[in-house]
């Protein structure tokens, strides 16, 4: 696996979400941002500007290639395909299960949306360890180290973060049972 870059870490993932479309086949930056707002426009936007930068990072990291084509009298575009890498690269990061509750809002979503598209077979398994990864998440949690005078604080943050693990869990579960995502 290539070494990430903070810069493919965030809770929108936004490289990995443009490696998926490539999955699904070849594109041009116009048809990827289509892509995506059809997908996400209710969970996240990407700016236009932010799309042709991760594209290059994706193709400066080996992860995507790309080859400028001609129709007819229409204006040169680049036309994206994904690299051996970068599907490998893409199947470690849906395997990754995620743990932190920021990144449930975006990235859960962007997996189980690309994952029932690419390979459908694939989702009850990802689901399973996904819950177990939350359940492992919630039972080794350590306290927050604070002061004392922040210990009221913290554990305050730390009994909502375990409530909001436990609802994630919970909800996966009673989704998963009534056979809604697959």
């Amino acid at each position: 696996m290539m070494e990430r870059t903070k810069s493919l870490r965030q809770p929108f993932p936004v490289a990995h979400a443009v490696l998926a479309c490539l999955m699904e086949g070849p594109g041009h930056g116009y048809r990827i941002r289509r892509r995506l707002d059809a997908a996400f426009a209710d969970l996240w936007h990407i700016p236009t500007s932010q799309l042709y930068r991760v594209l290059e990072r994706l193709e400066s990291n080996g992860w995507a290639k790309r080859q400028v084509e001609r129709e007819g009298q229409r204006p040169e575009r680049t036309v994206y395909t994904i690299s051996a890498q970068g599907q490998q690269e893409f199947w470690e990061w849906v395997d990754r299960p995620i743990t932190r509750q920021l990144e449930l809002v975006a990235a859960f979503w962007t997996k189980l949306y690309f994952l029932r598209r690419i390979a459908p077979s694939g989702v009850d398994a990802w689901l399973a360890r996904q819950i177990e990864a939350l359940r492992h998440r919630l039972s080794s949690r350590e306290g927050i180290d604070a002061t004392s005078d922040d210990q009221a604080f913290c554990s305050l943050v730390q009994a909502y973060r375990d409530s909001q693990l436990e609802a994630a869990i919970r909800w996966l579960k009673e989704q998963s049972g009534a056979g809604r995502f697959g």
